[in-house]
């Protein structure tokens, strides 16, 4: 690269990024994060980052670290972050613009051409977008692309295969960020291949074959380099797209939501806008009265800045039409190319890009084409813009040369006067690019956040104070959000403190329910003691961030957040500034043992009460539908030996039954949707049952927020009917404990001979994509509750609520009345009243609820909603507080029951909101649910048949939640509690030396046999009641584990002593890729244990040593050790040959 006025133009602009942001100032946007330290870099080697939620295994983590590396080492040499990020800024405009200018050397001699095809590059409206989310695939590929060409290029003018190729594979390092984005790495791969298949089609066509199969060896060695030299990236990445998980992976999103956000983005993408870079939808849009982008209305409305919009394209036809090159048609086949991507469903293309997108195979994830494919635009329309430049002065100067009176006038004056008048129109006409105008600093008042921040001190504070616990420990953070923003700008996904740390921050970003469920345990009121959940899932701190606004929050608490915590037993530890740390006693570690099981069949709802209940044991909770029968299954048939492992089963072990005998072949019969018949084959005469699998509710439609108030995850599928020989079901052999079930329902008996049997079904719900039924001999279901009784002890759980556990105190000391958007009443034939309810937008009075008690009181009360056509979800909203959000299967009556409302004496009011579209009815009439009437409303009272299978000593815990006023005493929450007739409230016990676990305790001794309990409260939510067999301390737990290492996120290692088997968990979030090794064997049962982490069960006891493994480690570690010799035998090659050129 010879000095020369261009190369001096081109690095003076590159300075451009250094003043972008004000002093003291750094750029901060959602979509990129701030400069890190080497340490935290170091990290991306790990294909598991334990930074974010319970951890996770994104598929671009290593394809940044190119990118990433330099703010990083910048940082290591002693900048400060801002001067870090300045820094970032300006080496990656500079390579770009000096890209550029690499590549116009291969094309013209004019320095004119060099610097104006350089600046144009540079400085476009392009590059808002680009920079405003520092996007690390745009910023790879806008450096990448002309670099590769210009190697592509030289190589065709002679200069030798195997140095251009292995050149070209060493700069493709430069572009490895586009793997960070496949949609823009489709589009960076473009050019270069495009230059070689068309040169090698006209030089094969025109006979010069020789050439043809020069490029082709060119094409082979080039593309074996690049793959080797990006080895360390593309095959980890491969590798986790290919084997799945549930990390964050680019292809996780669905077609129908690409399509979505396809049509949303492309809103302004017309040929016009597309052809003058204005292709961005936010510069048409604005946000309570603010332009998204402040200068786009000058842009869009000022007469000559929209004919200066015509000066690009305009130029790049002047460069076009005096070219006489084969190289320059193809950049103009290049920006067509762009253009013609750019619009996407748009303009005269929009029907072949829409075939495209439904015919090729991942087209569709291209799904935002105009800020992808304008980077094609811009690699074709510079060069032929500056070479339209060009042609332009040489034009004027020979023009002034011929005038009479101005031939005076040196040539090199003209020329210079005119390039500087250019330059002087073009840098005004780019003005917001040249000062950064796109890093927006908005005033404090604005509704829209500012791109540009100040950090405060207290931040840094928090930060050492964190680091110097080198402890591996997770803070979880309030307000919950996916994308936050403080008061003092700051927008991301993550925690500020997030990034500037090395621990792991919970929030709502990543794709497990647990983050979700914490959340709606945690903040709701009258919610079981948090803590020793909490300590479960391996979290440390709550980090309270007074400086981050939530509305959302502020509606959930009905109390401040300070008295919340503290009555979760979480206790202020320190403060920064804004920022408060509460702590969790006792968390668990990265990596832990126990020899005890908790089988529970109550769902993640279940974990909050098990857990403060039983915490103190360090059992681990099994959620059945979490986990395959067959795993089960194979750890119930390892209960043997003398020290076996310990398992007791939550209720009756009906559904864990029922899910085993389903996974024998030939018990279960699927019915396709559409499907009304089956046949079964009866072994022998008997009495057998009926039962229906529930569906899981799909709850893909709800964001974040809306799931941390979901309460019914189990769909209602229909009033359906069941004949077996023609003959409906009848209930014979009905018994109390059937009642137990959670993931079953129980649809009837018939009495059968031996043979072949027809069963018939109908009455599904349309949205059913498949039913299954389980026929079951009445006989062989017994035998198998027995035999899980006889293997594991059980504990009795009465955990939920179900209708007819309300209390109708309605028209007594309670009135509920429907009060605003109701229809008319309508009367069945069965002398059923239901209503539509016509609106369901916030804010509308719904129903009123009159308390007549002069006391604030908690009741329940029962809906049953009926949705039209389509599944909808329906929140519940009491005043200006959500309490439930629900998930309504369509054309089926549902019964729900909305616990913990609250109400103050005298009037409240209920919205039952669905942002769902609406279903049209004739009329002219929109509606989207109907109810029965009337409502019932009032506490809870529970009634129940348990039985027990062994007469001993056992134990009875009641969870005492937040009751009125904020007393949690049994005679505050209870009315009464009766087991077999008699009153055990006087006796109900506070345990006054466990404060971590608020609950009442009762130790009595009952028979074996059934057992009736009454559990009568004064409030509408469910007081969690367990009856446990007393232990014998004799059994506690002899698994321990002796010495610990955790070095990096994708691996850990233990050496454990244990008496027998045991669970060996690793407290990350389950990937089936995680791996275990006791002493070098590997251990096949994994399973997700806790609601979210990875549990292995180890089948003998003694000293072992055992390491755990992510799998993806492995061939990463090996493709990083590949990429790294490729380079160095690249440099190597490269200097040897530099050397011998010096040496002659």
């Amino acid at each position: 690269m010879i000095p020369s006025p261009a190369l001096a133009v081109v690095l003076l602009a590159g300075l451009a990024p250094f003043f972008w942001v004000k002093s003291g100032s750094i750029a901060k946007a959602e979509d990129f994060i701030l400069p890190m330290t080497l340490e935290q870099w170091a990290e991306f080697f790990s294909t598991w980052q334990s930074r974010v939620g319970f951890g996770s295994s994104p598929d671009d983590r290593l394809a940044a670290t190119f990118f990433l590396f330099w703010p990083a080492l910048f940082r290591a040499i002693g900048a400060s972050i801002e001067l870090a990020q300045r820094l970032q800024f300006v080496l990656w405009f500079t390579a770009m613009g000096l890209s550029m200018y690499i590549l116009m050397r291969q094309l013209t001699r004019s320095q004119i051409a060099w610097a104006a095809a350089s600046l144009i590059y540079m400085f476009n409206f392009y590059q808002e977008p680009v920079w405003q989310g520092v996007n690390i695939a745009n910023l790879s590929a806008l450096v990448a692309m002309p670099l590769a060409l210009a190697i592509t290029i030289r190589f065709t003018a002679g200069a030798r295969l195997l140095p251009s190729a292995a050149l070209l594979a060493l700069i493709s390092v430069i572009g490895s960020g586009v793997g960070v984005n496949p949609p823009m790495a489709l589009i960076a791969i473009v050019p270069a291949p495009l230059y070689m298949i068309l040169y090698f089609g006209q030089r094969w066509i025109t006979g010069q074959r020789a050439e043809a199969r020069q490029m082709l060896s060119f094409a082979a060695v080039a593309l074996v380099g690049v793959v080797l030299v990006n080895a360390y990236w593309l095959i980890p990445q491969s590798y986790g797209l290919l084997s799945g998980g549930p990390g964050q992976n680019f292809l996780g999103r669905t077609k129908l939501d690409a399509f979505t956000q396809l049509f949303n983005l492309s809103s302004f993408t017309g040929p016009l806008n597309v052809w003058r870079l204005q292709g961005a939808w936010v510069w048409y849009d604005s946000f309570r009265g603010v332009p998204y982008i402040p200068y786009a209305p000058s842009y869009l409305q000022n007469p000559l800045l929209i004919i200066g919009s015509f000066a690009l394209p305009a130029a790049a036809l002047l460069g076009f039409l005096a070219s006489r090159g084969r190289r320059l048609t193809y950049f103009a086949l290049v920006g067509m190319l762009g253009l013609v991507l750019s619009m996407g469903v748009n303009g005269p293309f929009g029907q072949a890009y829409g075939w495209l997108w439904e015919n090729v195979p991942l087209f569709w994830v291209v799904r935002s084409p105009w800020y992808k494919a304008t980077a094609l635009t811009m690699l074709g329309l510079s060069p032929l813009a500056g070479i339209g430049i060009t042609r332009c002065v040489l034009f004027v100067v020979e023009a002034v040369a011929k005038v009479k009176f101005t031939r005076w006038i040196p040539e090199q004056y003209v020329r210079s006067s005119l390039v500087l008048l250019i330059l002087v129109l073009f840098l005004a006409y780019n003005a917001p690019v040249v000062r950064g105008a796109f890093f927006m600093d908005r005033p404090a008042d604005s509704p829209l956040p500012g791109l540009q921040v100040q950090m405060p001190e207290y931040l840094t504070q928090a930060a050492d104070w964190l680091e110097s616990h080198p402890e591996d420990f997770r803070i979880l953070a309030l307000p919950p959000s996916l994308r936050q923003t403080t008061d003092w700008g700051f927008t991301s996904y993550i925690p500020p403190l997030g990034e500037l740390t090395t621990k792991s921050f919970i929030n709502l970003v990543e794709p497990s329910e647990m983050p979700a469920a914490i959340y709606r345990f945690l903040l709701k009121s009258d919610a079981a003691m948090m803590s020793d959940l909490l300590a479960y899932a391996g979290i440390r701190y709550v980090m309270v961030q007074h400086d981050v606004s939530s509305p959302q929050l502020d509606s959930l608490l009905q109390e401040p957040v300070e008295t919340l915590l503290a009555r979760h037993n979480l206790e202020l530890e320190v403060s920064f500034g804004p920022l408060d740390f509460y702590r969790v006693h006792a968390e668990k570690p990265r990596l832990w043992a126990t020899d005890r099981l908790l089988i529970s069949s109550h769902g993640m709802d279940s974990l909050p009460s098990l857990t403060a209940l039983l915490g103190a044991d360090s059992e681990a909770i099994l959620i059945d539908s979490q986990v395959e029968p067959d795993t089960i299954y194979d750890l119930l048939t390892n209960l043997e030996g003398e020290d076996p492992l310990q398992v007791r089963i939550l209720g009756s072990g009906l559904d864990l039954a029922l899910d085993l005998i389903s996974r024998v072949p030939g018990e279960a019969i699927v019915f396709p949707a559409g499907t009304t018949s089956g046949t079964f084959s009866v072994p022998e005469p008997g009495v057998y049952e009926v039962w229906q699998k529930r569906e899981r509710a799909k709850i893909t439609g709800l964001d974040p927020q809306a799931r941390m108030l979901l309460t019914m995850s189990t769909m209602k599928i229909g009033d359906q009917h069941v004949l077996v020989e023609g003959q409906p079901l009848t209930r014979l052999g009905w018994e109390p404990e059937l009642e137990e079930v959670h993931t079953w329902e129980f649809l009837g008996t018939f009495d059968s001979t031996s043979g072949e049997t027809d069963i018939r079904i109908w009455g599904l719900s349309a949205w059913v994509e498949s039913s299954t039924l389980l026929v079951i001999n009445e006989h062989d279901r017994r035998e198998v509750v027995a035999n899980l009784s006889a293997t594991t002890d059980r504990i009795q759980g009465f955990l939920s609520a179900l209708p007819d556990d309300v209390s109708d105190e309605s028209g007594r000391s309670l009135r509920v009345a429907p009060l605003q958007a109701w229809g008319d009443e309508v009367v069945s034939e069965a002398g059923e009243v239901t209503r539509r309810i016509l609106l369901v937008q916030k804010y509308f009075k719904h129903l009123l609820v009159e308390n007549d008690l002069d006391a604030e009181r908690s009741i329940a009360m029962v809906l049953q909603p009926k949705s039209f056509e389509n599944s909808r979800s329906l929140w519940i909203k009491v005043g200006d507080e959500f309490v439930s959000t629900f998930v309504i299967s369509p054309d089926v009556r549902h019964e729900i029951v909305v616990q913990g409302i609250q109400l103050p004496p005298g009037e409240s009011w209920i919205n039952l909101y669905s942002p769902d579209p609406d279903t049209e009815f004739s009329g002219n009439e929109y509606a989207s649910f109907d109810y029965l009437f009337p409502f019932r409303a009032g506490p809870l009272t529970r009634q129940r048949t348990f039985s027990l299978d062994v007469g001993a000593s056992y134990r009875l815990m009641v969870g005492l939640l937040h009751g009125p006023n904020g007393v949690n005493s049994p005679s505050a929450l209870l009315r009464s509690f009766k087991i077999d007739g008699v009153e055990y409230l006087p006796d109900l016990e506070l345990d006054a030396a466990n404060t971590s676990h608020p609950a009442a305790f009762l130790d009595l001794d009952l028979a074996a046999g059934e057992h009736d309990l009454m559990v009568d409260q004064r409030i509408g939510t469910t007081l969690p009641v367990l009856l446990t067999r007393v232990r014998d301390q004799s059994q506690s737990s002899s698994t321990q584990i002796i010495e610990y290492d955790s070095s990096r996120g994708s691996s850990a290692t233990a050496r454990i002593e244990s008496g027998g088997p045991y669970l060996l968990i690793l407290n990350e979030l389950y990937d089936p890729r995680w791996s275990a090794f006791v002493d070098g064997e590997r251990i096949d049962l994994h399973f997700k244990i806790n609601g979210f982490a990875n549990a292995f069960y180890v089948p003998r006891g003694g000293n072992h040593v055992v390491e755990i493994r992510f799998d993806i480690q492995t061939p990463a570690t090996a493709s990083l050790a590949v990429s790294g010799v490729t380079i160095f035998s690249i440099l190597a090659m490269l200097s040897v040959g530099v050397l011998r050129r010096k040496l002659g």
